[in-house]
């Protein structure tokens, strides 16, 4: 006697319409949550607070360019930070530092805002005032030509 093989019976579909149905629906019951308000901020909403919060433009405090060391006049900031970019170009490797001074020459806050070496570079750093407001002033100690530029609030 030969033994015949079955293939696995298949659900039917009524029940997996049903299950299907039944998900659907606890789904949108959820995504409803029974009347209560939802937290995240929809972007309607999260557009409408950023226009109504605008981000201040910084005030160029200072421009200079250069070659070779420089202390630059006095300069008032007010606010927690001011950003210092500049750019260096030198026709041999060399080093490329500037420090940043508060009241009276005094280094009140982190003084040392880069010190490099190298043929070029430029980058924007974000000096931290402490509370201070001025004068300010920048030491450029370099061999090479240079920009710098500090934006911030006057």
């Amino acid at each position: 006697m030969t033994a015949r093989m079955r293939a696995p019976a298949k659900p039917s579909h009524g029940r997996l319409n049903i299950l299907v149905g039944v998900a659907i629906v606890l789904v949108a019951l959820a995504a409803l949550g029974c009347g209560a308000k939802s937290s995240v901020p929809t972007p309607t909403s999260a557009a409408s607070n950023a226009a109504a919060t605008p981000t201040p433009v910084g005030t160029t405090l200072l421009a200079i360019a250069g070659t070779g060391n420089k202390t630059t006049d006095p300069f008032h900031a007010s606010g927690d930070s001011v950003d210092v970019t500049y750019s260096y170009n030198c026709a041999a490797p060399g080093s490329f530092t500037i420090n940043f001074y508060g009241t009276n020459g005094s280094p009140q806050l982190p003084d040392v805002l880069t010190d490099e070496f190298g043929t070029k570079g430029s980058d924007t750093k974000t000096e931290n005032l402490n509370g201070a407001a001025g004068p300010f002033h920048l030491e450029v100690n370099t061999a090479c030509a240079w920009t710098v530029k500090v934006v911030g609030r006057p």
